[in-house]
């Protein structure tokens, strides 16, 4: 098999683009309808963030393994590369907004505003699960076991004990995955290789599972099941058709692959522009708006790289 099951560069990053694709219609769709027509879209949002957590659980197993750094080289470069873009942006624009309006800015006011930000705290949080996880396990076994077992400790104090909102639990279930799928990618392969008759089967279990899991009272055990088997199909796509009928339009996977890298920093700054359309006359067109995003969301990636190189070279 061509890749042993890798998730490539290319597929990573149209997932990517799908996903913060999908996210932005959410969030868009609550400030101005977009109409029936973007019902499949919006249906349902714990799928898109359930996929930046599995790309997020097999990068960083993919990246540890092939170089291991330091525990404090991993902290540093892992939590600058969340944490800059958004200090940059809330700086920036609370900067502006105290300007106008006369208010009191303080650092603590933006360290506040940083890190009150459900998706920021619980990626760093599995950061640091996953430094542990990789420091104690000292196989592959044990590592999934440790890192399954993290999140489930989670999953259990978050919701029933700390009673968290359901953003900080129904999708992370993936994150393990993700690390999961990194450790054993090829043996998986391996085992599916061929075997497209898994691929028939499987579909017929989830499309029955998906028309009976609606009937559960409880939305986390929903969203979790949706967050579990949208990555397991990802895993079996993969597998089966990518490593066969990979890309060609290689404009297309150029356009793709910078749309995906971009796709954090599109997350930072399209609630600032959909704010800044309640806030004007301007032509409130999704198009227009996703366009806005982008721009604006690679002025960010750029100078948030230029703080990250300067710091990396103190």
């Amino acid at each position: 098999m061509k890749n042993e099951g890798q998730i490539d560069l290319n597929l990573s990053s149209l997932l990517k683009f799908v996903s913060i694709l999908q996210i932005m219609v959410c969030h868009y769709d609550q400030s101005f309808p977009l109409g029936q027509a973007f019902s499949i879209i919006l249906f349902p949002g714990c799928i898109a963030v359930s996929i930046f957590f599995f790309l997020s659980g097999y990068g960083l197993m993919e990246s540890t393994l092939l170089k291991s750094t330091s525990n404090w080289s991993f902290i540093k470069q892992r939590f600058l590369r969340v944490l800059m873009p958004l200090l940059i942006v809330n700086g920036f624009l609370y900067t502006i907004l105290c300007g106008i309006f006369t208010l009191n800015f303080s650092i603590n006011t933006l360290l506040y505003r940083t890190f009150d930000n459900w998706f920021v705290q619980v990626i760093l949080l599995f950061y640091l699960f996953f430094l542990a996880s990789f420091n104690l396990g000292k196989t592959k076994i044990e590592k999934s076991l440790w890192i399954f077992g993290f999140t489930i400790g989670y999953v259990y104090l978050a919701w029933f004990v700390v009673k968290l909102p359901s953003p900080y639990v129904n999708a992370i279930m993936a994150f393990p995955m993700g690390c999961f799928y990194a450790l054993f990618r090829k043996d998986i392969a391996e085992k599916l290789k061929d075997k497209y008759w898994i691929l028939l089967l499987y579909g017929i279990i989830m499309l029955i599972a998906f028309l009976g899991i609606n009937h559960v009272k409880f939305m986390i055990i929903r969203e979790i099941f949706y967050c579990i088997t949208i990555n397991i199909t990802l895993v079996i796509l993969n597998i089966f058709l990518l490593n066969y009928y990979p890309f060609k339009n290689q404009y297309l996977i150029k356009t793709i692959t910078i749309l995906g890298v971009l796709s954090y920093e599109v997350y930072l700054v399209h609630p600032w522009i959909i704010d800044f359309f309640k806030l004007s006359s301007f032509n409130k067109n999704f198009i227009i708006f996703t366009f806005i995003s982008i721009i604006c969301a690679k002025i960010l990636n750029l100078v948030s790289l230029r703080f990250l190189n300067y710091i990396n070279k103190l």
